[in-house]
């Protein structure tokens, strides 16, 4: 599957995206942030497995809030799994629609993917991965292009902290309108810096009270500003 930034509108109907990512501690905590994120106008929700819920369980509760929520894109990033794996799992119990992987792709994807219409969002230049200097974030990120990365997703340095702005500016840059995702760091307060460059975002820290459970206010502003942006 190709896609492109314009895609990515068509899908959602506006230039950019926000999507909170739920932290699973338990099946009942995690089902009432998705909730919570739903009723505040996110574009879509990314069920993670960190904080306690098992994998096949996370996925499980993935698939079932699809199901339940069949005009809300739900997403998983199954921490630790190959994501040729996870897309095998995705295809047993169709639904989720999206994959997230902090790790970037060593083959393409596009053969794999082949029956699948939901969006792979690949790390690239991503925290935990081998430092990739700021000279070679574009071709880093036209390398993710190249093996398949239907979304581009970067990330600041560490969790909780923003990335540089230049480093999304740099990818733009090299990918054209080829769609671009940051996640860690972003709260409603300084996601402004990155809305010229960035199609989407994945955020967790920055808009929860306590692990797990989301600010609502927090949310609710974050969701208007991202969807308030128009590009000049």
């Amino acid at each position: 599957m190709t896609a492109s930034s314009t895609r990515l509108s068509e899908i959602f109907g506006r230039p950019r995206a926000v999507f909170p990512v739920v932290h699973c501690c338990d099946a009942t905590q995690a089902r009432e942030a998705a909730e919570l994120a739903r009723s505040c106008g996110a574009d879509g929700v990314f069920f993670i497995n960190q904080g306690g819920l098992l994998a096949r369980a996370v996925a499980e509760l993935a698939h079932d809030f699809a199901v339940e929520h069949p005009d809300f894109w739900v997403g998983v990033n199954l921490l630790g799994f190959d994501p040729h794996f996870v897309l095998g799992a995705v295809l047993a119990k169709p639904g989720v629609r999206m994959i997230w992987c902090n790790e970037a792709l060593r083959e393409p994807w596009l053969g794999a993917a082949q029956g699948w219409d939901g969006l792979l969002f690949s790390g690239c230049a991503f925290k935990g991965q081998t430092l990739i200097p700021p000279d070679m974030w574009g071709s880093a990120a036209l390398t993710a292009v190249r093996l398949g990365a239907d979304v581009v997703t970067t990330s600041g340095p560490r969790t909780g902290v923003a990335a540089d702005p230049a480093k999304p500016q740099a990818m733009r840059a090299a990918i054209g309108d080829h769609p671009l995702a940051l996640a860690s760091g972003i709260t409603p307060d300084n996601v402004g810096a990155f809305l010229p460059s960035t199609d989407a975002f994945l955020v967790a820290t920055g808009i929860e009270e306590s692990f797990g459970h989301f600010d609502e206010a927090r949310l609710r502003r974050l969701v208007e500003t991202v969807h308030g942006y128009r590009p000049a």
